[in-house]
């Protein structure tokens, strides 16, 4: 409570050095009713602010609270309507054919949505108001070419899924967010130019586009949801843009030609299974400001043939590298601050040759090199303690490990190499 308390203090300090102006445009963001009242307690200045607005910023209930509005703006369906007030604004979603009937009730319409109902043929026409094609719109539809009128803002989920016969896609530089498996299983949509107008990719809103052959995104998205361009299986490039900071699980997954990728040094993490099944994929370059792979991010890249994680990594998850089958060099660099190396992160990677450990590791974790049949030799540094249940088990060419006094081996860890180790009796019996 008294933290609280010391919070809401420090807030209305910095509030009341703000002069009426700025106070009024800070205002704007504000969320309910509530928070004009707090601010007007905040500061004599500000205890009139609210009868400045011409319309009101939020949903109202009170109307006192905005005495002088000429524009009464409805944010919900619900909201009250003022019988003296004449000009209207509807904020909240509505359909082009409520749109339609409405059309003599002297209110301003800007959200209209063009929904599944509404729809005549595959062309919206110029002058319609709508700014949001909606869910399903255009789903499974037969038309083999699609230009989005200038005006949309915003396409929401399913919207032209599994139209299986769409090549040549036009997207406005009004469009902002494209939502939710959009163009999920246009089978046959070989090039998407996303404008730069675009802030957000929804869930799996490219996946399963197996003609796709390249693509950019470009700097202005700095959000994506998963799998984005899930099992698109031609992609051959993909550049991803600055704005994105992370790689969002199974965004690049099955995508089993890509060859080439470019990733800024913005992104900071790639997400679980991000580039699995990417068998064609023979390099890719780290930004220096990784900070973590997660489990399965490459998994089964077949064709992967070196990794070099840099100096800002702090995770590599469980499986981060499984069966990569051709990797030969696995390089942690100086000063890697990486204490585990999880289960089975570079199991069966059958042409590890190179392997350089971090001096920070402390553990090497069950299953985790198992089958790296070319791996014949292991350092481990200084801090290392523990090695995991068939951490290198089926190592078949391996015959030195160079472990600091008092490291465990666990189970099975050593079946299969020819490693010899002076240790007691007992204890051998378990490697």
């Amino acid at each position: 409570m008294q933290r609280e308390s010391n919070l809401k203090r420090k807030t209305s300090i910095a509030m009341s050095k703000l002069d009426r102006y700025s106070m009024m445009i800070v205002s704007k963001y504000f969320e309910s009713e509530e928070d004009y009242l707090t601010m007007m307690t905040v500061c004599k200045k500000y205890v009139d602010l609210t009868q400045q607005f011409h319309f009101n910023p939020i949903s109202i209930s009170n109307f006192n609270l905005f005495p002088n509005i000429e524009t009464l703006h409805l944010y919900e369906e619900d909201d009250e309507e003022l019988p003296s007030i004449e000009m209207f604004v509807v904020s909240y979603p509505v359909s082009y054919n409520d749109y339609v009937k409405r059309l003599n009730d002297g209110k301003k319409y800007t959200n209209v949505v063009y929904n599944r109902k509404d729809r005549t043929d595959k062309k919206l026409a110029l002058s319609m108001p709508a700014k949001t094609i909606g869910s399903f719109c255009y789903q499974q539809m037969l038309f083999d070419s699609f230009e989005v009128p200038t005006y949309i803002t915003s396409l929401e989920g399913y919207c032209f899924s599994s139209c299986r016969y769409l090549t040549t896609l036009s997207l406005p530089t009004s469009l902002v967010t494209i939502a939710h498996r959009c163009f999920n299983e246009c089978i046959l949509l070989n090039k998407v130019d996303i404008p730069e107008s675009v802030q957000f990719l929804g869930e799996c809103a490219f996946s399963s586009c197996y003609a796709l052959t390249s693509i950019q995104i470009p700097d202005s998205i700095f959000s994506m949801d998963e799998g984005c361009f899930l099992n698109c299986s031609n992609l051959q490039i993909a550049l991803v843009g600055k704005g994105m900071k992370k790689i969002p699980n199974h965004t690049f997954e099955n995508c089993r030609n890509l060859e080439h990728i470019y990733i800024p040094s913005s992104v900071s993490s790639f997400g679980n299974n991000a580039f699995k099944d990417c068998s064609k994929l023979v390099e890719i370059e780290f930004p220096n400001c990784l900070e973590e792979i997660k489990a399965g991010c490459f998994e089964n890249c077949a064709f992967l043939r070196n990794v070099k994680i840099p100096s800002s990594v702090s995770l590599v998850d469980v499986g981060a590298f499984y069966k990569c089958e051709s990797l030969n060099s696995a390089v942690f660099r100086e000063n890697t601050k990486i204490a585990f190396i999880k289960a089975v992160t570079f199991f069966a990677c059958v042409r590890l040759s190179e392997l350089v450990l971090p001096l920070s590791l402390f553990s090497i974790q069950d299953n985790a090199f198992q089958y790296c049949s070319s791996l014949s030799r292991v350092a481990l540094p200084s801090v290392f303690q523990s090695v995991g249940d068939a951490a290198f088990a089926g190592c078949k060419l391996l015959k030195t490990i160079e472990f600091p006094p008092g490291t465990s081996f666990g189970e099975g860890s050593l079946f299969g190499t020819t490693v010899t180790l002076d240790l007691p009796n007992a204890f051998k019996k378990t490697i």
